[in-house]
């Protein structure tokens, strides 16, 4: 794809995230209309997690039809092929990110949100917004039971999160940015982890930020306390995810978006590359020179993008890889 294209779906992308600004935390907002470079940056970048339904495919895949009519690289032939590049690519990389979704966390049990027995089929979105949660009790009680009884603990890290530890063991991976909730990159040995849409993992007020263990929270929970406040302002306590509405961590984004200019090679694994703005870390390492790698068992709204697509599970490609780099016959 020329660099232009992709500038200009970046600058569209900004736009539509810019236009949802209205659901923005007050604070949030206020960080975005300052003018130092850090904040302009921010005003590019930070916006609310968008909801199902609010899709822009159609704007992008308008560039990418467009980008079509012009000659292009041709297509590997199998998968075999695909895995041979793909591991010639990570031995010539210098600096690979990997970006990953949903779909690396199903092998654990974990489901998706979009799929035939994704969570949005059992789950009204709409209900779980930060601004309900903000002004009904009655959401924020439902949502700690539902953490309450969440099997999310139970989870542990499958071939695919593994595979993504072993490149960063054998050098080649420093930074994991992912939209997941379930710490189970942690648990399988990555370091450098940056979750875009939060952690299940812990707490966190609503107006001092302060950060708490989840389990100290389920506690008071089990106790009773059924709209549980912070001890220190008495601010909201919620699990510290990014709801939909709610504004993504403004630290966690730049620094994600920071790698993802930085490397040379992108690995976006497990993911449809359709919940913005967390899906311009791959766009931006596209736009920035980097080759864009997309591992996935269907279509995601970024593979006219990408440098190659491999279709499949994420827990049998990524091993795949690793064994190629690791010497092993792929």
């Amino acid at each position: 794809m020329r660099a232009g294209s992709v500038q200009s779906l970046a600058r569209h992308a900004a736009g539509v995230w810019n236009g949802a600004s209205s659901l923005l935390l007050p604070w949030a907002a206020q960080e975005r209309s300052a003018t130092s470079p850090r904040s302009r940056l921010t005003a590019r970048y930070i916006a609310p997690r968008e909801s199902p339904g609010s899709s822009v495919d159609a704007p992008f895949l308008a560039v990418f039809r467009e980008e079509k009519a012009t000659p292009r690289r041709p297509t590997l032939a199998t998968v075999t092929d695909q895995l041979a590049t793909v591991v010639a690519w990570l031995r010539d990389a210098r600096r690979v990110l990997v970006f990953t979704g949903a779909g690396i966390s199903t092998e654990s049990g974990i489901p998706d949100f979009r799929g035939p027995n994704g969570l949005w089929t059992k789950v009204d979105p709409s209900r779980f917004t930060l601004q309900n949660f903000v002004a009904d009790s009655e959401v924020r009680r439902e949502s700690w039971q539902n953490r309450l009884h969440s099997t999310l603990e139970e989870a542990r890290p499958n071939a695919g999160h593994r595979a993504v530890a072993e490149l960063g063991q054998l050098g080649k991976v420093g930074t994991v940015v992912t939209q997941n909730i379930d710490g189970l990159h942690q648990l399988a040995g990555s370091r450098d982890v940056i979750e875009l849409h939060g952690t299940t993992r812990e707490a966190a007020c609503l107006s001092c930020r302060r950060r708490l263990p989840i389990a100290s929270v389920l506690d008071r929970v089990r106790e009773g306390d059924v709209d549980p406040h912070c001890e220190i302002c008495g601010g909201l306590l919620k699990t510290a995810t990014i709801s939909f509405g709610q504004a993504l961590i403004e630290a966690d984004l730049i620094r994600a978006h920071a790698e993802a200019s930085a490397c040379d090679l992108c690995l976006a694994a497990g993911s449809t590359l359709s919940v913005w703005p967390a899906a311009g870390v791959p766009l931006e390492a596209r736009r920035s020179g980097a080759r864009l790698v997309i591992v996935n068992d269907g279509d995601t709204e970024l593979d006219e993008a990408a440098s190659t697509v491999i279709r499949g599970r994420t827990g049998e490609v990524l091993p795949a890889l690793v064994a190629g780099l690791s010497g092993a016959q792929v």
